[in-house]
């Protein structure tokens, strides 16, 4: 039989601890290497002082600016390009500097100050929900300038078209108990839907829907649908990607308003394609030097950055989760029926309550 040999088994460990040290010390050194070249692969030569990066200031989500203070995915998405460029450029002095896009001013797109020769307007990003196949589709309607000088970042966020509706409207259209088809193709034969023109929500519904009235910007689709244009009804719905229906739902729909968003979920389709979304990048003017490095450092970003993967993270979070509100009807009446149950047999209540309070006190009463 074998004696048990100490010098042995602390051999044995020894030599364990020394493999693992070496295997850590190689893949610490393929990553460092790797991440190195990566960015020694970036050519920052032509790289300004400043990057101005434009982002939408009326889905707080992706943008918002409080009191000077930016928040939202987009603000985050900026820092973490400014911290990136910082570090490659070795510029301490390199700056992202963030603005709003005129989005409430209906004369104005989104994207127009990725390619005006106006050197004041120009700015070198757009971040906020730019779907694959715009640029494609804006040349199709006679707009080719806006594929010729932008460029596309790799896809950062993905969802669906959907329709947010008036409660009364869905319940006026006798859609219970009806399947998703049949629901679908009363809903594209009958509902009036307000839609942004210049947008992939365009492009995919007018396929599909025969009441479609296409609006210059989000603010005056919202104000057609909130409380009708000047002279105008109420629109009966509002079409959107998912993400900016549930701010607007949020935002508009309340009690004594009540929405209804369909498809609620994503297993049910409008017939629409899936909206990928993606950062614009200025591929124009002086910008053109250096969008292929700003490009590269941006799908670097989105790809590999854990910060950047949480923000995604939040706004999935945000579009998929739930409020209590409509709730609020039936607690209302629960109240009500509390307190009318209390009031009528009070009495019959209040004798219940005596004998068992005098029954848990009976033992102590009874010594």
């Amino acid at each position: 039989m074998l004696k048990y040999n100490p010098r042995f088994s602390a051999s044995r460990k020894l030599f364990k601890l020394t493999v693992f040290k070496l295997i850590a010390t190689i893949f610490i050194f393929i990553s460092f290497y790797i991440t190195k070249t990566n960015s020694q692969s970036i050519n920052i030569t032509n790289l300004p002082n400043e990057i101005k990066l434009y982002i939408r200031d009326d889905l707080p989500v992706f943008g918002e600016n409080t009191n000077g203070r930016w928040s939202g995915f987009c603000a985050v998405f900026g820092h973490e390009l400014q911290k990136e460029l910082r570090q490659l450029s070795n510029n301490p002095n390199f700056t992202v500097s963030i603005n709003a896009t005129q989005n409430k001013t209906s004369d104005k797109f989104r994207l127009d100050g990725l390619i005006t020769d106006d050197k004041k307007l120009k700015y070198d990003i757009q971040c906020g929900p730019n779907s694959k196949g715009i640029l494609e589709f804006l040349e199709q309607e006679g707009m080719p300038q806006y594929k010729e000088r932008i460029i596309e970042s790799n896809i950062f966020y993905e969802t669906n078209i959907k329709l947010l509706i008036r409660k009364k409207v869905w319940e006026n259209f006798n859609l219970k108990n009806k399947l998703p088809q049949e629901i679908l193709d009363i809903l594209k034969k009958k509902l009036n839907v307000g839609v942004v023109e210049k947008t992939t929500t365009q492009e995919q519904l007018s396929q599909h829907f025969t009441g479609i009235k296409l609006f210059k910007s989000l603010d005056d689709a919202t104000i057609a649908f909130n409380e009708g244009m000047p002279g105008e009804k109420e629109m009966d719905a509002l079409a959107s990607d998912g993400i900016i229906v549930k701010y607007k739902s949020d935002h508009y729909c309340h009690p004594r308003k009540p929405c209804v968003i369909y498809p609620e979920n994503n297993q049910v389709s409008l017939g629409t394609q899936e909206q990928k979304y993606f950062i614009a990048i200025s591929n124009y003017g002086g910008t053109q030097q250096y969008s292929a490095t700003l490009q590269e450092t941006i799908n670097n970003l989105i790809d590999r950055s854990n910060v950047i993967r949480k923000e995604i993270e939040k706004l999935k979070q945000y579009e998929n989760e739930r409020h209590w509100e409509p709730l609020i009807p039936l607690i209302l009446t629960g109240v009500v029926f509390l307190i009318f149950a209390i009031v009528k047999y009070r009495n019959a209540i209040g004798n219940s309550v005596s004998k068992f309070v005098r029954r848990i006190l009976s033992p102590f009463t009874n010594r």
